[in-house]
């Protein structure tokens, strides 16, 4: 059976279907998937991203609109890398600083 079929059969009996394995293996694939093509820093975030420093008290967490980013932080100071094209959105939040 097709990876197509076998998906749709585990959907039908409500298992959740097996997943492949990735090419070139493991966490150095995922790591340049997760990245595209902008290339690390030292400290490992992309090259292109923006440093921005909480504001708010305790936990935030939340989804970039524009890049689908998951940001979370755990409190006052904290830095975060927030991609380009969620910047202008995080900062009109007032919870966050350059």
């Amino acid at each position: 059976m097709s990876c197509c079929g076998q998906k749709r059969l585990a959907l039908v009996n409500g298992v959740a279907p097996a997943r492949a394995s990735t090419r070139g293996g493991g966490a150095a694939y995922q790591a340049s998937f997760l990245v595209g093509a902008n290339r690390l820093r030292d400290g490992g975030r992309p090259s292109s991203d923006i440093v921005l420093r909480y504001l708010g008290v305790g936990l935030f967490s939340s989804r970039g609109a524009r890049s689908g980013r998951l940001y979370s932080c755990d409190g006052t100071g904290a830095t975060l890398d927030v991609d380009p094209s969620d910047v202008e959105g995080l900062l009109r939040t007032r919870l966050f600083a350059r």
